[in-house]
């Protein structure tokens, strides 16, 4: 008995790294050779970031990298709107099975984005919450 509850723990572990792990995504800010229109300020203690037409926000203090220090692939604006794309699909597409639809918004989509941002030799890393806003 206590074989087949390890070995359901390990599966049970195992299955939520992994699903974590899918879910946490990577943005650059301004270290990719992106011509998206950026804008980034300071509101109480929080910082706004407005890339493209998308709105992110951080409220803790970033992380200070060196470039080495990033072992993973960074996407941009670009990309991040075409995965939130699909998963908002995959997301209408199962609710359609179950005849319950759900619109996801886009704080929902991800559980973790972290924003980074270069500023000379210098990578910030900022933990961000993306947020619905029509942005002219």
């Amino acid at each position: 008995m206590k074989k087949y509850l390890s070995i359901l723990l390990f599966y049970f572990v195992f299955f939520q790294r992994i699903n974590a792990q899918t879910n946490e995504i990577h943005l650059s800010y301004n270290c990719l050779n992106s011509e998206q229109k950026v804008l980034k300020y300071y509101k109480e203690k929080s910082i706004h970031f407005y890339i493209g037409n998308e709105h992110f926000i951080a409220n803790t203090k970033p992380k200070i990298l060196k470039p080495k220090a990033i072992k993973f692939k960074l996407i941009d604006i670009n990309q991040l709107i075409e995965i939130s794309i699909r998963k908002k699909k995959e997301v209408i597409r199962e609710g359609e099975k179950k005849r319950r639809i759900k619109i996801l918004k886009n704080n929902e989509i991800f559980k973790t984005i972290f924003l980074y941002e270069k500023k000379g030799s210098l990578i910030y890393k900022y933990q961000v919450v993306w947020f619905d806003e029509i942005v002219d």
